[in-house]
């Protein structure tokens, strides 16, 4: 059986879609889970709406925000009965041989503890803007380009440590077994953005990986979505670089030196610090972890203060 964890926070607007995506996929041994984390649209309403399908087993409401989507991801997966979870997010919605396909591969490859497919990237308006393996060409130019069954400490070595390669949780079929195994499980609880990285890393670590090339999930990039608020810009610099520090601690040496160095100019050019306003708690926390994870940090802060000097 598979367990479908839905976390819902004010998605109402996409919730009806993302649970007939679920409820019309081909494979039907579900458990569907959905977990409302206080809700200020009518979410509650459309979810009551479901409340009776013989497919929906538990819907639990949060009194208040729990603060981390990771805590609701924890609740869903704690509550599992099947085998297989799927954290269907509740903004995306799917393929419906999204699940019989990633099952399949995992079915074919008993050594594997996690499948994933390609997503295609959507609006508001469900309007595609690409897809998601695009972005990984910048890691490897041919790797996502087919089906493939791969060794995980592998893939975390030459590229999940430095960019997570598995772009959101609505792509991923794994074993709730290898979930409940992470030593990051309490604390990605602590973090808003990059709790998904350190998980699949955690368990990618200690299997195969199953991917599927096809472009099976559809995720959305919206206005109210946490991946596009300007005003968690610097929660989410200082993660990832609190996570590119973490990961470096556990796989030695670095397989991939030009990708590192790409990323790390790439976090720094979104960080663009104020020096006028560096004190402050936000800069200071991201100038902590920025010191452990990137050696250049002292040069890249003196050459922009020179830029913006004029003096360069």
């Amino acid at each position: 059986m598979i367990s479908v964890i839905i976390p819902n926070y004010n998605h109402a607007k996409f919730l009806r879609k993302r649970l007939a995506s679920i409820l019309e996929q081909t494979y039907q041994d579900l458990e569907v889970i959905i977990l409302d984390d206080c809700s200020t649209d009518n979410s509650r309403a459309i979810i009551e709406e479901y409340r009776i399908h013989p497919l929906v087993k538990k819907i639990i409401y949060n009194a208040q925000n729990s603060g981390s989507p990771f805590i609701q991801w924890n609740k869903g997966v704690a509550l599992a009965q099947g085998d297989y979870v799927w954290i269907a997010e509740s903004d995306d919605y799917a393929d419906q041989n999204m699940l019989s396909s990633c099952l399949d591969a995992l079915m074919t490859s008993p050594s594997s503890d996690l499948a994933y497919c390609d997503s295609l990237e959507i609006d508001e308006q469900d309007n595609i803007a690409g897809r998601w393996s695009r972005w990984q060409e910048k890691l490897s130019p041919n790797l996502w380009t087919s089906d493939f069954v791969i060794s995980g400490p592998h893939l975390n070595s030459t590229y999940n440590r430095v960019a997570n390669i598995i772009p959101n949780a609505s792509c991923v079929l794994f074993r709730r077994n290898a979930y409940m195994k992470s030593p990051f499980l309490k604390r990605i609880e602590k973090l808003k953005c990059t709790g998904d990285w350190l998980m699949w890393f955690s368990i990618l670590q200690h299997t195969n990986v199953c991917y599927c090339h096809r472009p099976l999930n559809y995720f959305r990039y919206h206005q109210a979505t946490t991946r596009s608020d300007t005003n968690t810009r610097l929660l989410n610099v200082k993660e990832h670089y609190e996570a590119i520090y973490t990961l470096s601690q556990m796989i030695h040496p670095l397989s991939d030196v030009k990708n590192h160095k790409n990323k790390l100019t790439e976090l720094f050019t979104s960080w663009n610090p104020s020096f006028r306003l560096f004190w402050r708690k936000e800069n200071r926390q991201i100038f902590h972890y920025a010191m452990k994870a990137d050696p250049q940090i002292i040069s890249r802060l003196f050459h922009l203060l020179l830029k913006r000097l004029h003096v360069i």
